[in-house]
């Protein structure tokens, strides 16, 4: 819903927008055309008679030279094998009250108009929700910026809670992309009420290629050198990733929890039992005293000049698992 563009031409019989989506959505009707005979639900094939009466246009000089050589290629390829798939939409579609248009150029037997108004519909159908497209322009995008901004936000049990991404450029998104932000809503307070959901599972210790052996007297191999990691006094984040390697690297453990997506969850308790079924609350570092308490990484930081402190919520967005990236140009 962020990154989504206008991907369906506008005008359905402009010549040269979107020639590769128009030569697929012929393809598409004919095979659902030759479905419908293979059920013996039409008496005839009706394929030439589709792409005699909705060809591609012809291009002009001017026309092919705006084009490169794989879009001549293509347009040479289909031309004569399956009819405009924006003159298909644009003519079943000219009443523009939900009716099916069937020429009568088309030749059509009486008893095969319905069924082929049926495969025009369903055929419409697809095409018409094969993308998912913005109603007008992306509000999402800000081309000053050449970024996306965009907030999420939910119900919780002591009110709404609102996460707000004000740089995100592209690629994957995950939690830490969001910023706590108090200060706006989205009218989530009418949302359904919040929902407690209580986990147990086995944590497991974590493991690292190059990670110190856990025992004094094993050789380690030298495949990993952590102490050659040169940073400066302001890499936090490579001193962060060496101090987590070699001073606890076996201190961590991962805890496998699934949940749902498109979803926003706070933690509100972890508790662990031990081996003699002791039962101890592990708080949060924001509860203990100092110096612990200033110590957060896995949480969410308020926007800022908010002044708040850090936020406990975690979101789980809704992002697309695979991408098919095209070629940037500037």
């Amino acid at each position: 819903m962020v990154e989504r563009e206008r991907t369906l031409p506008t005008n359905q019989i402009v010549k040269l927008e979107k020639l590769r989506l128009a030569g697929e959505a012929g393809q598409q009707f004919l095979r659902m055309l030759e479905q419908m005979r293979d059920r013996g639900m039409l008496s005839r094939d009706y394929r030439e008679a589709f792409i005699r009466l909705y060809p591609f246009s012809e291009l002009t000089t001017e026309q092919r030279a705006t084009l490169d050589g794989d879009s001549l290629s293509y347009f040479d390829l289909m031309a004569s094998r399956v009819p405009d798939g924006r003159r298909l939409y644009a003519e079943f579609n000219s009443t523009g009250a939900g009716g099916i248009v069937i020429k009568p150029a088309l030749q059509i037997a009486q008893a095969d108009v319905a069924e082929v108004k049926e495969t025009a519909r369903l055929w419409m159908q697809w095409l018409e929700t094969l993308f998912s497209e913005p109603g007008t322009g992306n509000p999402s995008w800000l081309p000053e910026r050449m970024e996306y901004a965009f907030s999420v936000g939910t119900r919780f049990s002591d009110g709404e809670r609102v996460l707000t991404a004000s740089e995100y450029s592209d690629g994957h998104l995950d939690w830490y992309g969001f910023d706590a932000n108090a200060e706006v809503t989205l009218g989530g307070a009418t949302d359904n009420a919040s929902t407690e959901i209580m986990r147990t599972a086995i944590p497991a210790p974590v493991s690292f290629r190059g990670m110190p052996a856990a025992r004094f007297w094993e050789f380690e191999d030298a495949q990993v050198d952590l102490g050659s990691v040169d940073a400066g006094p302001t890499d936090l984040l490579r001193m962060l990733l060496d101090e987590f390697a070699l001073a606890y690297g076996n201190d961590w453990f991962v805890i496998p929890l699934e949940l749902e997506i498109g979803s926003i969850y706070q933690t509100r308790s972890l508790i662990v039992t031990d081996t003699f079924g002791v039962r101890t609350l592990i708080k949060p570092n924001s509860e203990l005293a100092a110096p612990f308490s200033t110590w957060r990484m896995f949480q969410h930081s308020h926007l800022r000049g908010s002044g708040l402190k850090p936020s406990a919520e975690s979101v789980l967005p809704a992002a697309v698992a695979a991408q098919v990236p095209g070629e940037q140009t500037n």
